[in-house]
Order: structure tokens, then sequence, then C-alpha cells
């Protein structure tokens, strides 16, 4: 019988401190480094804002509210937990999990930073296209969405641009590349050769190496085999493909 382990520490506690600063273009006005609390939603006189920058602030400082930590740990609660994944019994609660690595607090935090980037995205898209769920029998989302007041918010809504599962983006330049490459290549093998041959039949030291290309060929090298077998009367000899008259048969083989 394997013996079980007892943690050593059952419980313990970590301490996060969530700090935000919002910058204009190459940080050169920047709020203070500080609470999200500290920084105004409003902020007249912390940064020199024009209407657009106003309304993209005023979107990402909600943003950054409802991506705060204890939100995490509140509607999403132990499921936000790396360490779920070291459970042996897949969440059976029957208290059994591997030995968590010394630095496991560190994917925690990580985790939390990703999750918290996660919202960010799907928020600031939720802003121009607010995603439909059913409230309650009959009532949906929509029903309660309040559009934003300001001209350079709505404005901002209508500007917003994302990727859509239903369409590809692609290169028009270099598509037209390939396939005009593939034509090219397509037009050359199918023209090349006749017109090599055309230029080979009518140069004295060409029609040897018109001879010998065609020859070399591995159809007609099969007639060669068949005429060392007594298979005569072939047509075609300065083709690709030699035939014999219709219904002639043979066999290589004996």
């Amino acid at each position: 019988m394997t013996n079980g382990c007892i943690a050593s520490h059952p419980l313990s506690f970590l301490g996060c401190q969530e700090r935000y600063q919002f910058c204009l273009y190459e940080n050169k006005n920047c709020t203070l480094f500080t609470g999200l609390y500290g920084i105004s939603a409003a902020p007249e006189g912390s940064l020199a804002l024009n209407p657009t920058q106003l309304a993209i602030f005023q979107l990402y400082w909600k943003i950054a509210w409802a991506a705060q930590l204890h939100f995490q740990l509140g509607f999403i609660g132990r499921e936000n937990l790396v360490a779920l994944d070291y459970l042996w019994d897949g969440g059976f609660a029957f208290k059994k999990s591997a030995t968590l690595p010394s630095k496991h607090w560190h994917r925690e935090v990580q985790n939390w930073m990703k999750t918290a980037l996660s919202i960010a995205q799907a928020s600031t898209l939720a802003f121009a296209r607010v995603p439909e769920f059913d409230m309650g029998p009959g009532i949906s989302a929509l029903e309660h969405v309040v559009p934003p007041a300001e001209p350079a918010a709505q404005l901002l809504c209508h500007r917003m641009m994302a990727r859509s599962k239903q369409h590809t983006s692609f290169s028009a330049l270099g598509l037209s590349v390939l396939i005009g490459l593939g034509i090219l290549l397509i037009t050359l093998s199918l023209i090349l050769p006749d017109t090599v041959a055309c230029l080979q039949t009518r140069m004295s030291k060409g029609m040897h190496k018109r001879r010998e290309w065609v020859e070399s060929n591995s159809f007609q090298l099969q007639r060669m085999a068949a005429e060392g077998l007594g298979v005569k009367n072939w047509e075609r000899l300065d083709e690709d493909v030699p035939i014999l008259p219709s219904g002639q048969k043979f066999r290589l083989t004996t």
C-alpha cells in the first residue's frame, strides 16, 4: 500500500498589487503609475486629450476596471487556478494532487495576467458588437444595451475593425503573382517541347540531339525492347509516345 503524504503548508497566502498607467504616443504624457481608482475616468488636466483620445481612454479605463484581479477571483474562482491541472482525480474531490513546483506561484500570477489581457481583448470587441445572449425567457441582452451618448465614442464604435471568421484576408498582389507564374509555367511546358523539336529538326546538328532526346523517352525505350522481341511496324517514332497499328497486341514477358 502506498503511503500518503501530508502537505507541510496546507494553506498559504499571496498578496498582489495592481497598478496602472495610461500614456499618449511615445510616452510623452502619462498618468501616475498607481491604482486604477487613483486615475480618474475623466482626466481633466492629467492628460491633454482630444475627443477621440478621450473616448479611447474612457473605454480602456472601464475595460481595466472589469479585468481587475478581484473580479477574476470572484467570478471565475478556483477554476482560474493552474494548480487544478495537478489534481489526480480530475476534480472528484478526492483531495489528491501531485507536488507543485517550488515556483508555482509564478505560473498562477502569469495566468491571472493572461486572463486580464484576454478580458481586455474580448471587451474591446464587445464595445462595438455586444454579444447576444438570453438574460431570461425571451429577454435578450441587446435590449439592455445603452449606446454611448458622446459623438466621439459613437464614431469610435463605427471605426473598430475585427477579423471575421467568415472571411479570410490575403494579399491580392501575391495571389496574382502566383497565378501568373503558374500560367507561365504551364504555357512553357506546353509550347517549349514542340518549339525545341521544331528548331532541332531544322538544324543538321540538332537532329542528333533530337533523336537522342526522343529515344531516351520511357515509351520509346519500351518500343525498342518490343522490337527486340520481334514486334515491328511501329508508328510515330519521332514523338513521345509510339503506337502500333490498331488492334495489334504484344507481351514483353513470356
